[in-house]
C-alpha cells in the first residue's frame, strides 16, 4: 500500500482522524462502489458523519488539519483501491492491523476517564468484557478487535438487562457515560467500539478509577478551601498590614507575588538567542523541586494594548524559557486577547489604568488573580503530596500490626512461662 502515507499519522490529532475514518469507512461505506459515485457519496454524507466524529475529540485549527488530512486519505484510499466490497474491506483491516500501536497511543490518551468518577466501574468493565466476548448482537467487527454494535435493539436492550442487572434508564446512562468519555465513538444509533478499548489491560486500567479519581477530588477541595482561606483572611485584614501597595504597578505585582511564598523582582534574563531581556517582574517559587519561573510585563498605559504588542512578547517567552509570561494592562483588544491565548500567555485587564488613589484596589485585583494562579500550578505537587503521606501511614499501619504481632507472641511466651511457674 504505497500510496498510504506514513506521514499523516506523526501528529496526534491527524493520527486520530485517520483512524476514526478508517474504521467508519470499514464498517459504514458502501466500498463496492465504483470510484466516482464512492467520492461523490463521500461529499454528500459520510464526511459529514466523520467531521462530526472528529469535532468530539478536537477543535479549530486541529479539527480543521485532521479533516484536511482525512479528505487526502480517503481520496487515496478510492483511488488506489478496486471497487470490492471483500478487497476494500481487507485493505482497510490490514491498515489497522500494520498501524495499531500508533491507533492505540493516540486513541487512549484521549479517554475521558473523568467522566467516569461517578459511575459503578465495575459494571463498566462487565460489560466491555461481555462485549468483547460478544455475548451481544454484533454488527460487525475487525480482526484487530474493533467493534461495531446497534445499541438499541431489542436483541442487545434484553441481553444488557439480563448481563449487566439493568434497567431501561441505567442502559440509557451506561451508554451516555462511554460516549461522553470517548470509550466508543457514536454514530447515531449505533456505535464503534476502537480495539485499543477492548484490550485487556485497558478495561482492567479502569478498576481503580474510583479511587484514584476520588482522592484527586479531595485533593482538589482542599486546594480550593486554602485559596478562600487565603482571600477571607486578606478581606478581614487592613491592607498595610499585609502587603505594601507600593508606588506604581511593578511595585504591586513584586509585592503580590513575594506575599504568595515568591522571590520577585526587576530582572534580566539571557535567552536561547544569547540577546539579554529585561523583564518587569520575574517571579520564581520552588515547587517539588522544581522552580516554576514566571515573567510579567506592566503596560500601565492609557491606551488598549494591541496584538503587535502581544507579538513582541510571544518572542521573549519563546526566547527566555519561562514556563508563564503574564501581561498587566488597562485593557486590550480583542485581537491581543486571542493571540496571547493562542500562545499561551496569560493577558490581565485591570479595567483602568493604575493611579496613586487606586493603587490598593489594583493590588486587591492582583491578589485574586495571583492566588488563582499559585493553586493551579501547585495543584499536582499538592496531589502528589497527599498521595504520598497516604502511602507512608499505610506503611506506618503495615509496620504498627508487626510490631503487635512481636509484642502479642512475646505476651504468649511470658503466659505460658507463668503457668509453668504456678504448676
Amino acid at each position: 500500500m504505497e500510496w498510504f502515507k506514513e506521514d499523516w499519522l506523526k501528529e496526534d490529532h491527524k493520527a486520530l482522524g485517520v483512524y476514526l475514518a478508517l474504521l467508519i469507512a470499514r464498517f459504514t461505506f458502501p466500498l463496492s462502489y465504483q470510484e466516482s459515485v464512492l467520492r461523490d457519496r463521500y461529499y454528500a454524507g459520510e464526511r459529514k458523519d466523520i467531521a462530526n466524529t472528529v469535532y468530539l475529540f478536537y477543535r479549530g485549527k486541529e479539527l480543521k488539519e485532521a479533516m484536511e488530512t482525512i479528505d487526502e486519505f480517503i481520496a487515496e484510499f478510492i483511488k488506489n483501491t478496486p471497487s470490492n466490497f471483500g478487497k476494500r474491506k481487507r485493505i482497510l483491516e490490514e491498515l489497522e492491523e500494520k498501524y495499531y500501536d500508533r491507533f492505540k497511543d493516540v486513541y487512549q490518551k484521549l479517554v475521558k476517564k473523568s467522566v467516569l468518577a461517578d459511575m459503578d466501574i465495575q459494571k463498566l468493565q462487565n460489560f466491555l468484557w461481555n462485549l468483547k466476548a460478544k455475548l451481544y448482537k454484533i454488527s460487525d467487527f475487525t480482526p484487530s478487535g474493533s467493534i461495531w454494535i446497534y445499541y438499541y435493539s431489542d436483541d442487545n436492550k434484553s441481553l444488557i438487562k439480563r448481563y449487566e442487572n439493568l434497567n431501561n434508564d441505567e442502559i440509557d446512562l451506561l451508554i451516555n457515560k462511554i460516549r461522553e468519555s470517548h470509550i466508543s465513538v457514536p454514530l447515531g444509533m449505533t456505535d464503534i467500539f476502537p480495539a485499543p478499548i477492548l484490550e485487556d489491560v485497558f478495561i482492567e486500567s479502569l478498576g481503580g478509577l474510583e479511587e484514584k479519581l476520588r482522592k484527586e477530588e479531595v485533593a482538589k477541595m482542599r486546594s480550593q478551601e486554602k485559596l478562600n482561606r487565603i482571600t477571607i483572611e486578606f478581606n478581614r485584614m487592613p491592607l498595610e498590614t499585609t502587603i505594601r501597595v507600593g508606588e506604581k504597578l511593578e511595585e504591586c505585582v513584586i509585592n503580590v507575588f513575594r506575599y504568595l511564598g515568591f522571590n520577585a523582582s526587576k530582572a534580566k534574563v539571557k535567552g536561547r538567542s544569547g540577546v539579554e531581556h529585561e523583564i518587569d517582574v520575574l517571579a520564581q517559587k520552588d515547587l517539588e523541586g522544581l522552580t516554576f519561573k514566571i515573567g510579567v510585563e506592566c503596560k500601565n498605559w492609557k491606551n488598549t494594548v494591541g496584538k503587535d504588542i502581544v507579538e513582541r512578547y510571544i518572542i521573549r517567552w519563546l526566547d527566555c524559557g519561562l514556563n508563564m509570561y503574564i501581561i498587566i494592562a488597562k485593557s486590550f483588544t480583542e485581537d491581543a486577547k486571542r493571540m496571547a491565548k493562542a500562545w499561551g500567555l496569560m493577558p490581565i485587564a485591570l479595567g483602568e489604568q493604575a493611579k496613586e488613589d487606586n493603587l490598593e484596589e489594583i493590588t486587591k485585583i492582583l491578589l485574586r488573580k495571583f492566588s488563582g494562579l499559585v493553586i493551579g500550578i501547585a495543584k499536582q505537587p499538592l496531589i502528589d503530596s497527599i498521595l504520598g503521606r497516604i502511602n507512608e501511614i499505610e506503611n506506618e499501619l503495615n509496620q504498627l500490626g508487626e510490631r503487635l504481632n512481636d509484642l502479642r507472641s512475646g505476651l504468649n511466651e511470658l503466659s505460658n512461662e507463668v503457668k509453668k511457674l504456678l504448676m
